[in-house]
């Protein structure tokens, strides 16, 4: 439904402009930091670029003023706001690349056990100034901190040589899958690749068992 209340029937496998989206409720204050999480085009003003940071200036019930970091301000009507977030948290993913005076680090439960070293180095590195950090629970978060995530990529198998290319293939159709040449192994790959329906989500399934794109690269 648009915002003048007209229904619209769309196909999302052909629509490929298509973003979905969750309704969210937010409040904004003058003077809060804001963020654009799109590129938006107002029409009384510049086009503003996504990750583009600002602070409210003023509001009232049809539009908001924001002026930018870089300089310009903007007249954003109501339905341009939904583009547009409060910019007090970032994700560490969203931080890459950031520098900022002071960086307040807040960890959950949770997140504590899946905080590991790539993701800790790009955190405590964000700050020119200071930073802290807020967690319920620090043994596991200092333990998750010291262990790397690695991923095998296709230079570690041809490095690995014959052995890793066995141990790939062995995870990826089971022990009836170990031949003695690579020819036999080659045509068991293409006899699973033939047979099998590649999925969008990167899985090959077989008898109701997932193959996924990992266990294929895993040495």
């Amino acid at each position: 439904m648009t915002p003048s209340g007209k229904k619209i029937s769309i196909n999302p496998d052909k629509q490929t402009e298509f973003t979905p989206a969750r309704l969210e409720h937010r409040e904004y204050a003058m003077g809060d930091k804001v963020e654009a999480r799109e590129n938006i085009l107002p029409q009384s003003s510049q086009r503003v670029t996504n990750g583009t940071r600002g602070t409210i200036l003023a509001i009232d019930d049809k539009s908001t003023t924001i002026a930018w970091q870089n300089g310009s301000k903007s007249t954003l009507k109501n339905k341009d706001m939904c583009f547009v977030d409060l910019a007090y948290a970032h994700t560490t993913f969203k931080e890459q690349g950031a520098t900022n005076d002071r960086e307040i680090i807040a960890v959950s439960k949770m997140g504590a056990k899946i905080f590991h070293k790539q993701a800790v180095y790009v955190a405590a590195t964000r700050a020119k100034d200071n930073t802290e950090i807020v967690t319920s629970d620090m043994a596991t978060l200092l333990k998750s901190a010291g262990e790397e995530v690695l991923k095998t990529t296709a230079m570690d198998m041809k490095v690995g040589g014959q052995e890793a290319f066995d141990r790939a293939i062995t995870a990826a159709l089971g022990e009836k899958a170990i031949c003695r040449d690579n020819v036999s192994k080659i045509d068991g790959l293409k006899q699973l690749i033939g047979q099998q329906k590649t999925q969008t989500t990167g899985e090959i399934k077989q008898n109701n068992k997932g193959i996924t794109i990992e266990m294929l690269l895993r040495s």
